[in-house]
Protein backbone atom coordinates (compact mmCIF):
# COMPACT_ATOMS: atom_id res chain seq x y z
CA UNK A 1 0.00 0.00 0.00
CA UNK A 2 1.26 3.25 -1.05
CA UNK A 3 1.95 6.11 1.85
CA UNK A 4 2.20 9.83 1.79
CA UNK A 5 3.56 12.50 4.05
CA UNK A 6 0.95 14.20 5.80
CA UNK A 7 1.19 18.36 5.63
CA UNK A 8 -0.09 18.59 9.01
CA UNK A 9 2.55 16.83 11.18
CA UNK A 10 4.95 15.31 8.83
CA UNK A 11 3.83 11.80 9.16
CA UNK A 12 3.25 8.41 6.73
CA UNK A 13 -0.26 7.44 6.41
CA UNK A 14 -1.89 5.34 4.03
CA UNK A 15 -2.75 7.01 1.10
CA UNK A 16 -6.85 5.94 1.41
CA UNK A 17 -6.63 7.21 4.37
CA UNK A 18 -9.79 9.86 5.14
CA UNK A 19 -7.67 11.69 7.47
CA UNK A 20 -4.07 11.75 9.09
CA UNK A 21 -3.82 8.67 11.64
CA UNK A 22 -1.57 10.60 14.41
CA UNK A 23 -3.16 14.46 14.12
CA UNK A 24 -6.81 14.05 12.53
CA UNK A 25 -5.78 16.41 9.66
CA UNK A 26 -7.69 15.54 6.64
CA UNK A 27 -5.97 15.49 3.50
CA UNK A 28 -6.31 18.29 1.03
CA UNK A 29 -7.18 17.79 -2.52
CA UNK A 30 -5.25 19.27 -5.19
CA UNK A 31 -8.59 19.05 -7.41
CA UNK A 32 -10.16 21.61 -4.56
CA UNK A 33 -7.52 24.34 -5.14
CA UNK A 34 -7.51 24.25 -8.76
CA UNK A 35 -11.46 24.98 -8.42
CA UNK A 36 -10.74 27.67 -6.14
CA UNK A 37 -8.37 29.50 -8.66
CA UNK A 38 -10.57 28.63 -11.38
CA UNK A 39 -13.64 30.56 -10.02
CA UNK A 40 -11.38 33.48 -8.54
CA UNK A 41 -10.22 34.02 -12.28
CA UNK A 42 -14.43 33.99 -12.90
CA UNK A 43 -15.21 36.72 -10.79
CA UNK A 44 -12.74 38.56 -11.15
CA UNK A 45 -13.08 38.24 -15.12
CA UNK A 46 -17.43 39.35 -14.69
CA UNK A 47 -16.57 42.02 -12.13
CA UNK A 48 -14.07 43.73 -14.50
CA UNK A 49 -16.11 43.16 -17.42
CA UNK A 50 -19.29 44.75 -15.00
CA UNK A 51 -17.40 47.81 -13.88
CA UNK A 52 -16.26 48.71 -17.96
CA UNK A 53 -19.92 48.26 -18.60
CA UNK A 54 -20.91 50.61 -15.79
CA UNK A 55 -18.06 53.53 -17.08
CA UNK A 56 -18.81 53.63 -21.05
CA UNK A 57 -22.84 52.91 -20.56
CA UNK A 58 -23.01 50.20 -22.55
CA UNK A 59 -24.12 46.71 -22.62
CA UNK A 60 -22.20 45.17 -24.62
CA UNK A 61 -25.35 45.22 -27.17
CA UNK A 62 -23.79 46.75 -30.91
CA UNK A 63 -26.86 47.48 -32.97
CA UNK A 64 -27.20 49.55 -36.04
CA UNK A 65 -29.47 52.33 -36.48
CA UNK A 66 -29.76 53.92 -39.62
CA UNK A 67 -31.12 57.49 -38.78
Amino acid sequence: MASEKCKACGERVPSAKEACCYCGAKPSTRRSSISLVILGLVVVAVFSRAMEMAKTGSHGLSMYVPW
